[in-house]
């Protein structure tokens, strides 16, 4: 399981796309991941540099540049949470780890 919102802190870093193997599966990011837009607007500038650089993107669409970057790798399966095709923000994310109480805000919610 490769998760590409961990991959930008260096070149060695086992989540960069170049060091897959076919049988694995990539997601651009989880469920207990913040959306890949807010990913990107708050992650540190060295990763997002390092992202944009790796990418070969200008950062202006980078939750479909994530995508694309998850569809052209030899994983087996590349998937992608349904708010980085819609380029959400963090107001749609799915779950905020280890939160109480179990319901109200940051709970999980089906959304309508």
């Amino acid at each position: 399981m490769k998760i590409l919102q961990f991959a930008f802190s260096g070149p060695d870093n086992v989540f960069l796309p170049h060091h897959y193997v076919p049988n694995c599966v990539v997601y651009t990011g989880v469920h207990d991941n913040d959306t890949t837009f807010s990913w990107y607007a708050n992650a540190p500038a060295a990763e997002r540099s390092f992202a944009r650089r790796y990418l070969r993107v200008d950062g202006s669409d980078f939750a479909w540049d994530l995508i694309r970057a998850a569809w052209s790798s030899v994983a087996v399966f590349a998937l992608a949470p349904i708010q980085d095709f819609l380029n959400l923000g963090t107001e749609a994310r799915m779950n905020f780890p280890a939160n109480l109480p179990v319901t109200g805000p940051g709970a999980w919610t089906r959304m309508t």
